[in-house]
This record gives C-alpha cells, sequence and structure tokens, in this order.
C-alpha cells in the first residue's frame, strides 16, 4: 500500500457552485511510473469505475452508479 495518495474530485462549473462533485480518482503519489496505470489506485465518474489489474496490466472497467455527492472543501484552503 502507498504511504501517501493524491485524491481528485471531478466536477462541473455548476456543480462546484454547489459543492457538488461526480467523479473521484485516488493515485499513488509514491509511483514513479507515469507511463502506465500502476499508480492508479481507483477512479469513478459518473457511471464508470475502474482500476489497474495487477495480473493482466490491464485497467478494468465496470459500472457503477457513483452519482454526486458533496466535495471535501476542509483541505489546504478550501474553496
Amino acid at each position: 500500500m502507498p504511504k501517501f495518495i493524491w485524491v481528485g474530485e471531478i466536477s462541473d462549473k455548476s456543480d462546484l457552485k454547489q459543492k457538488l462533485a461526480h467523479g473521484l480518482f485516488i493515485l499513488d503519489a509514491t509511483e514513479p511510473n507515469i507511463e502506465s496505470y500502476k499508480a492508479l489506485i481507483f477512479g469513478g465518474y459518473k457511471e464508470l469505475f475502474c482500476y489497474p489489474d495487477s495480473q493482466s496490466r490491464e485497467l478494468v472497467k465496470n459500472n457503477l452508479s457513483l452519482g454526486k455527492f458533496n466535495i471535501y472543501t476542509r483541505n489546504l484552503n478550501g474553496f
């Protein structure tokens, strides 16, 4: 497991004003190889989530109804 991660929320202009997001990506901040999916731990956007399969070394995509969720505002200086 990584000791440091990056968490990114995806939104659009209108949802951001309401402090809502509809996508989330979690990346291994310590992974030096940016040419592959190795840094990706989880990615979810609207109806899709994906993660790297360590066996096949391919990106696995599945359906998931993520829906909108509240953005995290207590990191750094917020919005």
